[in-house]
């Protein structure tokens, strides 16, 4: 015995759906796993999304994707959310993703020694939107990469210096790396 269950525009084939049910749809990514309290259920399909049969009526279910089956240069605001369906009834989980331009850079003072690990740094023109720190060996992971030439803000307590480079080829699978670049002040 089977369920055929069609909603937002597409058809899904599943056991008996006798409880609550959603439909998954994370953004069009195809291949996330999906978990219902934190048990893998499967992963999204070609047009990424999911059916996800078995939640208990009126009461939250934890329904949770996995991040790092997302592209690289993926952004997701959150990776789980509580649904709570009516008795036979469904309901669709968004999860929104967007693809935003980054890289990890690697910066170096004039003098080939790195600016202090927690400095903070600033994309020109995404001032406060992605507040970035500083880690080990000089790298930063710099999110909002625009066209053209970028431009790196560095501030710690004894001084500043900036940068600027042009930004990398894209590539969904694996992270771009941009540098040594020269922070000057």
């Amino acid at each position: 015995m089977q369920s055929l269950i069609f909603m937002d525009d597409q058809l899904f084939l599943s056991r008996i759906v006798d409880d609550g049910f959603t439909i998954v749809d994370v953004s069009g990514q195809k291949g996330v796993g999906v978990s219902l309290e934190n048990h893998v259920v499967g992963h999204t399909n070609a047009d990424g999304r999911i059916l996800v049969p078995g939640l208990q009526p009126y009461v939250a279910n934890q329904i949770s994707i996995n991040p790092l089956d997302l592209p690289a240069d993926a952004d997701v605001e959150k990776t789980e959310q509580l649904v709570a369906p009516r008795s036979g009834g469904g309901l669709i989980t968004h999860f929104t993703v967007k693809a935003e331009r980054s890289a990890l850079v690697t910066l170096v003072r004039p003098d080939a020694s790195h600016p202090p690990v927690g400095a903070g740094v600033v994309l020109e023109g995404n001032s406060g939107k992605n507040a970035m720190v500083l880690g080990y060996d000089g790298q930063v992971y710099v999110r909002g990469i625009q066209s053209g030439t970028n431009r790196l803000y560095v501030t710690w307590p004894e001084g500043s210096c900036s940068a600027s480079f042009p930004a990398p080829a894209l590539d969904r699978n694996r992270l771009p790396k941009v540098g040594p670049l020269t922070c000057m002040p």
